[in-house]
């Protein structure tokens, strides 16, 4: 029954990128702040109109005693923030992305340089760019936010999906 709106309304209020959402005609599904841009962008439709069900992507189970980099490695390949983890009973909990870095924080000891992994490309708007525009680029160059450079070239900020939802959000109340 809940809606895109009900979703963008959840992760504003708790801060958070994306929702298990638990339907009683599926299997559990994963709304994130992507998913909403990409029926923002795809259906013509007010977000109070748009059922979840109908945004969401499946939610990826993984066993809890699964090793972290097989994880990792079945996130990258399924392109999603979070997996479930499948536990005695059904879902205990999800692994987001967020956990992988903080695990990679407190765990893993390298002199890799931020050069060598980091991702290249055209992956900013102008700042006079229209809402729409960045959030195709975004959705096109499958990136979670952009840099916004003013008329001058220079970085002047960061959008994010959040943001994309915030505005939504504020727009349809």
């Amino acid at each position: 029954d809940s809606t895109v709106y009900d979703g963008i309304e959840r992760i504003i209020d708790s801060r958070i990128s994306g929702l298990v959402v638990d339907s009683k005609n599926a299997q559990p599904g994963v709304l994130s702040a992507k998913d909403i841009g990409r029926a923002l962008i795809t259906k013509n439709q007010n977000t109070g109109e748009i059922p979840a069900s109908g945004a969401m992507q499946e939610l990826t189970l993984v066993d809890q005693y699964a090793p972290i980099p097989n994880c990792a490695g079945v996130m990258l390949a399924k392109k999603t923030n979070m997996v479930g983890v499948r536990g005695r009973g059904g879902i205990r909990g999800i692994m987001t992305k967020h956990d992988l870095v903080r695990y990679y924080h407190e765990n893993v000891k390298d002199e890799t340089k931020i050069q060598d992994m980091m991702t290249y490309g055209s992956f900013f708007v102008q700042d006079s760019a229209s809402l729409y525009d960045g959030l195709a680029k975004m959705l096109s160059n499958q990136v979670s936010r952009l840099l916004i450079k003013n008329s001058q070239g220079e970085p002047v900020g960061i959008v994010t999906y959040g943001n994309f939802l915030g505005k939504v959000f504020r727009h349809e109340r």
